[in-house]
């Protein structure tokens, strides 16, 4: 209707977020199951899984839009502007409440889907702005333009989230947590001789799990050092 790529971008990238929302809540709520024979960590890890295809719905969907946008870069057509502010206006009012909604998110599946929004309401910002310049310039121009540069802000966040949910997947350390500094703790306790083979990886973004081998002076010891340990 507005012939505008500018809003199309922007109207794509909302239907990627609907998908990855669904995604999150799918995974979300297996995630809340308990333990079992197949899964003795329990499912928390099926919301990194999906952190990782909601990154991967946002590179997608910003390298289609870029193409698109080049394209009338070199062709610029008349774009009807104020079906672009009708629409900008609409998007800025239900996006701001999402991400109003779920900004509090601890998981990764949850940051990452809070960024989701938070993408759309600064790109229903920008399509706000460029509709009322467009109306009173006529610089249709700046649509795909525009679209351009909605489509370089998203993929680059994209390829940032998709990295962290990634470092996370492949059980690397979690960036809140300082191995190093924690050997050092645990050596501080006078009982503990050594501290050896020790692992730190996250089930979720949200959720640390911890294991190592500590060698004591004092087996005897050994319940109240656990504790003290844990």
């Amino acid at each position: 209707l507005s012939n505008s790529v500018a809003l199309l971008s922007d109207a794509l990238h909302d239907m990627g977020d609907a998908l990855a929302i669904a995604f999150a809540w799918f995974f979300a709520r297996i995630g809340r199951r308990k333990r079992s024979e197949s899964f003795s960590y329990g499912y928390k890890r099926f919301s990194l899984l999906s952190a990782l295809i909601n990154s991967l719905i946002l590179i997608i969907g910003a390298v289609f839009m870029s193409i698109l946008a080049v394209g009338r870069l070199q062709e610029p057509v008349v774009v009807q502007s104020k079906i672009m502010f009708l629409f900008a206006i609409l998007g800025v009012l239900i996006n701001g409440l999402a991400v109003w909604k779920v900004h509090k998110g601890k998981t990764m599946n949850e940051k990452v889907i809070s960024l989701h929004l938070l993408e759309d309401l600064l790109g229903w910002c920008a399509i706000l702005i460029g509709s009322i310049v467009i109306y009173f310039t006529e610089w249709y121009i700046l649509d795909p333009i525009l679209a351009l540069g909605i489509s370089i802000w998203i993929f680059f966040h994209g390829i940032r989230s998709g990295s962290k949910s990634t470092h996370l997947f492949l059980q690397g350390v979690p960036d809140n947590v300082d191995d190093v500094a924690l050997v050092k703790d645990l050596q501080s306790i006078p009982e503990v001789l050594e501290i050896h083979d020790l692992h730190v990886w996250s089930l979720d973004g949200a959720n640390n799990v911890g294991s190592c081998h500590v060698v004591l002076n004092d087996c005897n010891k050994s319940s109240n050092v656990k504790s003290r340990v844990r």
